[in-house]
């Protein structure tokens, strides 16, 4: 199975042994190298050690303790990063333990017991249990340091974790990535106006074509799609290649990932299937909607009669909306794509605009019917995404989940004075969607807020 080296840096990231790990090797290394250069340079490590005024077992007997406490507090701050994770996952959701794992700072403070550890071992190893042996001295004080800075590293680990399971930060946290994600996966510019052309021209290419469905021969989660190499394939086999899957999707043993179309009846070509990565879970590398789950799993815990937290529901809406806005200012993965040729080769399933809202105001809409602090934030959000869409249909699809919003309210509260509220935010979308609609029309830029 072939695999990008995103989606690869991606698993390593979210590990807990692989910063360690280097930090680990790098510690024996450092060990090793310092100790030939005191052997080099101070074979008897006399002169270094005036400083300290200790010989080889004083040494020894420092090394001693400072390697054994770096082990004990390995111990402690695995054990305290393993109940954060279960704290995390009780409060926000299991989702969001993937960002937990990719956060690199608590593992490079691990890694730092970790390598500190291992490099006064070595060092310790090293001295010779006799009264006048020579000693490392540039190593030993190397250890010292060592040593000062896992100390400091024990204060901001203590530091971070106490901020890290905190409600604001653990979705400010995944907001930015959430943005991130959507940085990675939208590319620069406006709409694809070429998109009608491009869908006529495939359908004369692939007409009376002999299809081939290409089948999953597991089962799994869409996790990454090469779309460069299948692009390559297609257009050194001359076929055409429409792509029925996405990211995130989960497919089933049998069912078809792709569909070649070819001039020939040839048989089914089993190497389209390497293009597609499946694995036992959802990632962030190809995955826009999985990024938008991890933080609407927050969102709907919140807004669940168990927790009832109308502010921690609040921050998830703002980091949709800044999120939302984003997109609506880049360019969705087209539909088609062509060879550097200009011929037409792939057709795909992408994500797009209107999933991303759909995906978002949805299930906000159907969770918050009986909370008006909720209803006239999403209200106030829609408004916000209106002021920067650049696109008449995003405008339309935005105005069309306000209504959906107010048409609700009248609903759950027939005779709720706060009803007024909403239904002034409403009018502000509509007053807001009419003269947006008429600028992008118009093709003018969009103007700032409260325009």
């Amino acid at each position: 199975m072939r695999r990008s080296f995103r989606l690869i840096w991606d698993r390593l990231q979210t590990t807990i042994w692989f910063i360690p790990t280097l930090l680990a090797l790098g510690g024996v290394a450092a060990a090793l190298a310092l100790i030939d250069v005191d052997l080099q340079i101070d074979p008897d490590g006399r002169s270094w050690m005036t400083v300290f005024q200790i010989g080889a077992t004083g040494v020894r007997q420092v090394l001693a303790v400072t390697t054994g406490a770096m082990m004990t507090i390995t111990g402690v701050v695995f054990s305290i990063s393993v109940v954060t994770l279960t704290l995390a996952a009780n409060q926000f959701g299991a989702k969001i333990l993937r960002n937990y794992l990719s956060d690199s700072r608590n593992k490079v403070v691990l890694g730092l017991f970790v390598g500190s550890f291992l490099y006064g071992l070595v060092v310790l190893a090293s001295i010779d249990s006799e009264t006048d042996s020579s000693i490392p001295a540039l190593a030993f004080m190397v250890s010292l340091l060592l040593t000062v800075a896992a100390i400091a590293a024990l204060i901001y680990f203590i530091n971070n974790i106490s901020t890290s399971i905190q409600a604001d930060i653990v979705i400010a946290e995944i907001g930015k990535s959430l943005g991130a994600t959507v940085d990675q996966n939208l590319l620069p510019g406006g709409p694809d106006l070429e998109e009608a052309e491009i869908r006529s021209r495939w359908e004369i290419a692939v007409r009376g074509d002999h299809r081939s469905p290409v089948v999953a021969s597991k089962s799994g989660y869409v996790e990454y799609i090469d779309y460069t190499s299948l692009l390559d394939h297609s257009r050194r086999s001359g076929d055409h290649i429409e792509i029925h899957a996405r990211a995130g999707d989960f497919i089933v043993k049998g069912n078809p990932l792709a569909t070649i179309h070819s001039a020939g009846n040839k048989d089914t070509d089993t190497a389209i299937e390497h293009h597609f990565s499946l694995g036992t879970q959802r990632t962030n590398v190809q995955d826009l909607e999985y990024a938008i789950m991890q933080l609407l799993q927050i969102a709907q815990r919140a807004l669940s009669p168990g927790v009832n937290d109308s502010l921690t529901a609040i921050a998830c809406i703002d980091w949709f909306c800044a999120a939302l806005a984003q997109m609506s200012a880049g360019r969705f993965r087209p539909g088609y794509q062509t060879d550097k040729d200009g011929q037409v080769r792939l057709k795909l399933h992408p994500f797009d605009f209107a999933g991303a809202v759909n995906a978002v105001f949805n299930p906000l809409r159907q969770n918050s019917r009986d909370n008006e602090m909720v209803t006239i934030r999403l209200l106030d959000g829609i408004a916000s995404i209106m002021r920067v869409a650049t696109q008449a249909d995003y405008l339309q699809l935005l105005f069309r989940h306000a209504g959906l919003i107010y048409r609700h309210v009248g609903k759950a509260f027939p005779d709720d004075p706060d009803v007024e509220d909403i239904a002034a935010r409403y009018r502000s979308c509509e007053s807001l969607f009419r003269e947006r609609l008429q600028v992008v029309r118009a093709g003018r830029r969009p103007e700032h807020a409260g325009s």
